[in-house]
């Protein structure tokens, strides 16, 4: 049977708390973070002092994938801005799985479930799950400074996120991909108003890149656009 499409958004106002829900039932349904994970993963591994910063090094393995970008040296900052997966793999190796375990579980983030090997927990086959409530949920806190982090170490992965700038304000956030999900997860200014969101689409074929321009749409017909 073929999976029907599935659109899932929540937007929230952080200064007045008015939050606006696309398919509220299935906002609450967990699944996979796939690469939008890459943020706590980021957190964790600049809190550990596994990570040194924005520019922390990491060799390529001389291994070709899929994506040209990813064949190369990489730093946090373009690790995250390319989604390079080998690059996070290494990180969840050298931070452990009691690490990774004590930090989900003290953020919380989703069931903290980091049972699946650990170099894939977070993938559709893994077992860690999250839903587009706790999304929000999280990306709120790290925009307000309340997450378990120190504070240099938000705002750093806070940069990292940032995708585009415009004449009313600044558009972050991680896509993350797999099987039939597309996840966008995220923040945006416009004229002073703050605002974070996740939006998750299921359908197979479907990917992250499909979330983050169907964000891009939403947030157009709000009025809420940064150009």
């Amino acid at each position: 049977m073929k999976l029907a499409f599935v659109l899932t958004f929540v937007l929230l106002n952080l200064q007045s708390g008015k939050r606006e829900v696309i398919n509220a039932e299935h906002a609450k349904v967990r699944t996979a973070p796939c690469s939008t994970f890459k943020i706590p993963h980021a957190l964790i591994g600049l809190e550990t002092g596994v990570l040194s910063g924005a520019d922390h090094p990491m060799k390529w393995d001389g291994i070709q994938r899929d994506r040209a970008e990813w064949n190369r040296d990489q730093t946090l900052r373009s690790a995250i801005e390319f989604s390079t997966v080998w690059y996070f793999q290494a990180l969840a190796q050298k931070l452990g799985r009691d690490r990774e375990k004590e930090w989900l579980t003290k953020i919380p983030y989703g069931n903290a479930d980091v049972s699946a090997p650990l170099d894939r927990f977070w993938f559709p086959s893994g077992s860690l799950r999250i839903s587009v409530d706790e999304q929000v949920d999280f990306v709120k806190r790290l925009y307000l400074d309340t997450l378990p982090f120190a504070r240099r170490n938000q705002a750093i992965v806070r940069d990292c996120l940032v995708r585009a700038r415009g004449p009313h304000g600044v558009f972050s956030g991680k896509t993350g991909s797999g099987g039939q999900l597309g996840w966008f997860v995220g923040h945006v200014t416009h004229d002073g108003a703050a605002y974070v969101f996740a939006t998750r689409l299921e359908e197979p074929g479907t990917d992250g890149p499909k979330a983050k321009a169907r964000t891009e749409q939403l947030l157009r017909e709000r009025g809420l656009w940064i150009e």
